[in-house]
């Protein structure tokens, strides 16, 4: 048998389901206003852009496919920490909430061009914003380095921290035209960017994972 009769489900189902009418329908509408006042149109934010810039399908496809990756492991490590018992904040726990906040950060910023076209509005340069993402990981490593050394797959996170790193180099000396490359950039700083963030996601998984199970059966570490 459910967990619920159909009386119930109706119920649950009309009550939430009205929640998240309401919810999402408020921000739709806030977004709507919102575009209106900068002058940009609505479509823009809600089509996909390959439609919008009237681009071949299969337009980002990597580059988003690899965020994606990204995003999903991070949920994965955010669920995992809520299954975790509350336990001081420099513990397992705090590592699976404290690291994927910083790489969905990162992931947003790659997705919507933060550090290239937004930030610099601001008087935020590329530069400056990478360092910000390196001083909040590295805080990260800093808060949390027995337990990544102690207790996970370490290898994995270096490994990322490589790839995204020279992705990263490559990318400033683009940006800022330090010198030219006998080669286009983007050959090696994409793939780089997306070889880290499959690490990256690797890393996070495998983290969780290893986190249930220490939980569930304390000795399969």
């Amino acid at each position: 048998m459910g967990r619920y009769s159909v009386s119930e489900q109706v119920r649950r189902g009309l009550r939430i389901g009205a929640l998240i009418i309401l919810i999402t329908g408020g921000f739709l509408v806030a977004l709507y206003l919102a575009t209106r006042v900068a002058g940009i149109s609505f479509t823009d934010l809600s089509r996909d852009a390959a439609a919008t810039l009237e681009g071949p399908w299969y337009t980002g496809a990597l580059s988003n496919s690899a965020i994606a990756l990204l995003l999903v492991g991070s949920g994965i490590a955010l669920f995992a920490s809520g299954l975790l018992p509350s336990e001081a904040s420099r513990s397992r726990k705090g590592l699976l909430v404290a690291l994927p906040l910083v790489v969905i950060l990162v992931a947003l910023d790659d997705l919507f061009m933060l550090h290239e076209a937004v930030f610099p509005r601001v008087g935020i340069s590329s530069v400056m914003s990478f360092a910000i993402y390196g001083v909040a990981l590295l805080v990260v490593l800093g808060m949390w380095r027995e337990v990544i050394i102690g207790s996970t797959d370490w290898i994995f996170l270096v490994l990322s921290a490589v790839a995204l790193g020279f992705s990263v180099a490559i990318d400033v000396v683009l940006e800022e035209r330090l010198f030219s490359l006998p080669f286009s950039g983007e050959l090696i700083e994409d793939p780089a960017k997306i070889l880290g963030m499959v690490f990256m996601s690797y890393y996070l998984v495998v983290t969780a994972r290893q986190a249930v199970l220490d939980l569930i059966e304390p000795d399969s570490g």
